[in-house]
């Protein structure tokens, strides 16, 4: 959801022939189910969930929960989960 990158994302899924409109900001402020985000990479058995073109505020997010419950149902539904994220500094 870094705002320089949030678009950047966007438009890579879109050069993919993927749509890069919707993804996980829609989800997480309720604009937009999971299952309506999620993308069939190719014809593998890969999915991608891109960030969505909206850049929500932070607190636009409701915080934490959303987050968590996305995950959650992330972890459910595949055997791998990778997160494309900033680094985490100590």
């Amino acid at each position: 959801m870094r705002s320089p990158r949030a678009t950047c994302a966007a438009h890579l899924l879109d050069s993919m022939g993927m749509d890069g409109s919707l993804g996980l900001t829609n989800v997480l402020i309720g604009q937009a189910k999971l299952g309506d985000v999620l993308q069939q990479f190719a014809q593998s058995s890969g999915y991608v969930l891109g960030s969505g073109r909206f850049r929500p505020t932070p607190a636009s997010c409701s915080g934490p929960p959303p987050m968590i419950e996305t995950l959650r149902a992330l972890e459910s539904r595949f055997d791998v989960v990778i997160m494309d994220t900033p680094r985490c500094s100590p």
